[in-house]
C-alpha cells in the first residue's frame, strides 16, 4: 500500500473507471456508500499474461482513486461502516 505507483491517477486507471468496473452508486437507506465492483468485467485469469489490457497495479491504482474520495467525504467518522 505504500507503493507510490498505485498513489497517483495513471491513465490506465482511468479507463478501468470510465469502463464502469468498479464505481460509487452513492448511499443506501442507512446511507452507507455504495460501492460496485462488476467482476464479469474484471479478468484477472489475464493479469499474468503478457498481452494482458491491465495489470493488478493498474487496478489497485483504479481502487486507490475511487476509495479515497469515499474515505475522505461518505464515511461517517465514528461510525464503523459495513465493507460487505
Amino acid at each position: 500500500l505504500r507503493n507510490p505507483a498505485i498513489q497517483t491517477t495513471s491513465p490506465r486507471a482511468m479507463a478501468i473507471l470510465e469502463s464502469g468496473a468498479i464505481y460509487s452508486y452513492g448511499r443506501d437507506f442507512y446511507y452507507r456508500p455504495i460501492v460496485i465492483v462488476q467482476t464479469k468485467l474484471i479478468d484477472l485469469a489475464k493479469v499474468s499474461m503478457p498481452i494482458t489490457q491491465y495489470s493488478v497495479e493498474d487496478y489497485l491504482c483504479a481502487l486507490n482513486t475511487l476509495l479515497k474520495p469515499v474515505r475522505d467525504y461518505m464515511l461517517v467518522p465514528g461510525k464503523v461502516e459495513n465493507w460487505v
